[in-house]
């Protein structure tokens, strides 16, 4: 059996990070979208005045000789809903290695993540998975997640913050 640990990523975490990064982008045919560095990685998750963009857990398998191997990890961030006056957890990525899958670490992240959710008084735990990832959607479904796209009526867009005075009306 494989020992593992999810901690709290740490600044010393973030080339594993976005090594990991990268090979999620890569399984989602979105490689080429990729142009986060480790800079930038260090600068939004490990911001000096303490108020980071987001948040960060990594599962690492730990060897013998005590040494960890990053093998997976979860980007995620808080968010409040102004209708129902709630807290919720947004989930950017979680992902694990594919040959560290099915050992229980990505139900160790995702419980990570969850926990410190309802740490922060969140009510839901939200996140997008692409409509062809089958074993994602299977895994989130054997977590308890249930599909709002069609329950809720929303479609997601997304608006580039640079020329938004060249919007169309």
């Amino acid at each position: 059996m494989v020992s593992y640990i999810v901690r709290a990523a740490t600044e010393s975490d973030t080339q594993a990070i976005l090594d990991l990064i990268v090979e999620l982008a890569d399984y989602e045919k979105m490689a080429d979208q990729v142009r986060l560095r480790v800079e930038q990685l260090k600068c939004s998750g490990f911001r000096a005045d303490g108020e980071p963009w987001f948040h960060a857990k990594v599962a690492a398998i730990v060897d013998p000789c005590g040494e960890c191997d990053i093998v997976g990890y979860s980007i995620y961030f808080f968010k409040h809903d102004i209708l129902s006056n709630s807290r919720s957890v947004y989930m950017e990525d979680l992902y694990v290695k594919p040959a560290y899958r099915n050992r229980g670490i990505g139900v160790a992240l995702w419980r990570s993540v969850a926990a410190h959710g309802v740490q922060e008084k969140c009510s839901s735990l939200r996140f997008a998975v692409l409509s062809w990832n089958e074993p994602s959607i299977k895994f989130y479904k054997s977590q308890g997640a249930s599909d709002i796209t069609t329950t809720r009526g929303v479609r997601a867009y997304r608006l580039k913050l640079s020329q938004p005075d060249q919007s169309s009306s």
